[in-house]
C-alpha cells in the first residue's frame, strides 16, 4: 500500500477528544457521543466533513498513549459546546493512505502506516502538524465499498 503525495488546505474543527490507547474500542464510544451532540455545533462548514486528528503520537512507538479528536469542520469557532475542543490544522502537503472496507478494519491500516510504513519510508515526516482521517461522502461506516484517507504530515 502506497501513498499518494497530496495538499490538504488549513480547516478549523470542533470536537470530543480522548487520550488512551484505545484497548477497549473508546475511540468508537467516542465518535457515538460526538455524533450524538452535532446539532450543539454551531457554524458547521457545507462540506459537512469529519475528521479524526491524532495528536502526541510517540511516532517510535505505536502502542503508547495518544490523544484523538473526532471533530467536523466548522467556519468559525463560535460558542464551542461544553467537554468540547476547537482545533485548527494548518495547510500543507501530506502522504494520504486510503483505508478500503469496514471501519471496524481501519486499525489493520493504522498499523501497516505506523508500524511498517514510517519506519521503511524515506519520506521526512513533519511532527509539527497532526496526522488526520478524514471522512468525506466516500465513508460508509461497515460496507465493503467504504472509505477513509489518513493523511500523514510530511515536509
Amino acid at each position: 500500500m502506497e501513498p499518494e503525495i497530496k495538499n490538504f488546505p488549513a480547516f478549523k474543527a470542533v470536537g470530543l477528544k480522548y487520550t488512551g490507547k484505545n484497548e477497549s474500542n473508546e475511540i468508537q464510544t467516542l465518535w457515538d457521543e460526538f455524533i450524538s451532540r452535532l446539532h450543539e455545533i454551531k457554524n458547521t462548514s457545507k462540506s459537512g466533513h469529519t475528521f479524526g486528528i491524532y495528536s502526541k503520537i510517540d511516532e517510535t512507538d505505536y502502542d503508547k498513549e495518544f490523544d484523538y479528536t473526532a471533530c467536523i469542520e466548522v467556519d468559525k469557532f463560535e460558542e464551542v459546546p461544553d467537554k468540547m475542543i476547537m482545533i485548527e490544522i494548518r495547510e500543507g502537503r501530506y502522504a494520504v493512505f486510503t483505508h478500503r472496507g469496514s471501519i471496524k478494519k481501519i486499525l489493520e491500516t493504522d498499523e501497516f502506516i505506523f508500524k511498517k510504513w514510517m519506519k521503511e519510508t524515506d519520506i521526512e515526516i513533519d511532527g509539527s502538524r497532526y496526522d488526520f482521517e478524514f471522512y468525506n461522502e466516500n465513508f460508509k461506516g461497515e460496507a465493503d465499498d467504504s472509505e477513509v484517507y489518513i493523511y500523514i504530515p510530511i515536509k
